[in-house]
């Protein structure tokens, strides 16, 4: 059975089935006091991919096998998206990017490299101001 996952174009945030990515496998991880889903495949250096608005981890389906090729590949649906979960509040930018780094914490990655867009793309870019304190989280 195909994994499922909210829809973002419903205000019920309904239950949709969606096809299997090969080599994707899913779980979820507890960081800030939420839990993240994070879809993962590959092997080697980490790399984190970040979702935009209104999206989840299936905008990447078509690049995850590609990248996994040669990198360990995560990407955690942003909480209140897709199958993390979606608190009353904390969806300011600064806490996504505390989010991401909380889950390099949890998963023991030192270093990741991280792409983004949109919504993502302010998780990186606040969370790449976030390795300019500590560079030794974030590849340039």
């Amino acid at each position: 059975m195909a994994p499922a996952c909210r829809d973002m174009h419903t205000p019920a945030m309904k239950l949709v089935e969606l096809a299997p990515v090969a080599g994707v496998h899913h779980r979820q991880v507890s960081v800030n006091g939420v839990r993240l889903h994070v879809a993962e495949a590959g092997h080697g250096p980490p790399l984190i991919l970040l979702h935009g608005w209104p999206q989840h981890w299936w905008c990447w389906r078509h690049v995850i096998p590609r990248l996994a090729a040669e990198h360990r590949v995560l990407a955690p649906d942003l909480r209140g998206w897709g199958w993390s979960d979606a608190p009353d509040d904390g969806y300011a930018k600064a806490t996504f990017a505390a989010d991401i780094l909380a889950l390099m914490d949890a998963e023991h990655l030192d270093r990741v490299d991280l792409v983004g867009h949109d919504w993502g793309g302010f998780a990186h870019r606040d969370g790449h101001l976030a390795a300019c304190h500590h560079p030794r989280n974030v590849d340039p």
